[in-house]
């Protein structure tokens, strides 16, 4: 279970959503609590040196390729990373793209919902919409900064292809799985105006040999 915070000193709270929304590493580790699917049990991210070192380069690079292993918590970080970011940046759309939109849908309400739900309690925490389940709409996990001034940032749940961003504006967009999606580079071609526009690309997945994602691992491109 997440940490019971109700009376915590005001300057604490401040000190601590300043230190949090400057550095994805403190969030991580501070507020991140997961799921362990062997045992099902909730715990938080152990402070190791090999994740803080992965957590600042999620944090600072504009293309960054991940190989999946299951020590690494790649898709924990990746899901924690792609809330971190508009939970402190208001108008922010952030994409979560897997080979198919359900698949995606299931990252935000499995993983990204959860870590939300076990945030820090005691902080002044955005509001996010549900439906009548309680849970976040499909396929967008919508962050509520400012209801009266309809400050909000999104994330989008979406399914591969290279058209999927054409007529929209990303400021980070997560690939999971990329090596089992088509047509990839296509896609990583129609992905570059999202880095050269000021957004950010990281790639997720399980090595898969004789696909672009081998390549981009290699760095053979």
């Amino acid at each position: 279970m997440k940490p019971e915070n109700s009376k915590i000193d005001p300057f604490k709270i401040v000190d601590d959503f300043q230190r949090w929304d400057e550095s994805f590493p403190d969030f991580l580790f501070d507020c991140v609590y997961t799921i362990d699917e062997a045992s099902q049990k909730v715990k938080s991210i152990e402070h190791k040196e090999y994740l803080e070192y992965c957590a600042n380069l999620i944090q600072s690079e504009k293309l960054l390729v991940f190989e999946k292993s299951r020590r690494m918590l790649a898709s924990w970080m990746g899901a924690a990373y792609i809330l971190w970011k508009p939970l402190f940046r208001p108008f922010t759309a952030c994409h979560w793209q897997g080979k198919k939109r359900e698949e995606s849908n299931k990252v935000l309400q499995n993983r990204i919902f959860p870590i939300y739900k076990r945030l820090p309690v005691g902080y002044p925490w955005p509001g996010i919409t549900t439906n009548n389940k309680d849970l976040p709409i499909e396929n967008n996990f919508e962050i509520i900064h400012d209801a009266e001034k309809q400050e909000k940032s999104n994330i989008y749940a979406i399914a591969e292809g290279a058209d999927q961003l054409r007529s929209e504006t990303s400021s980070l967009l997560i690939i999971d799985e990329f090596a089992f999606q088509d047509r990839q580079i296509e896609a990583l071609a129609a992905f570059g105006p999202t880095v050269q526009g000021g957004g950010q690309i990281i790639i997720i997945s399980t090595i898969k040999p004789g696909t672009g994602y081998e390549m981009l691992v290699k760095d053979e491109f």
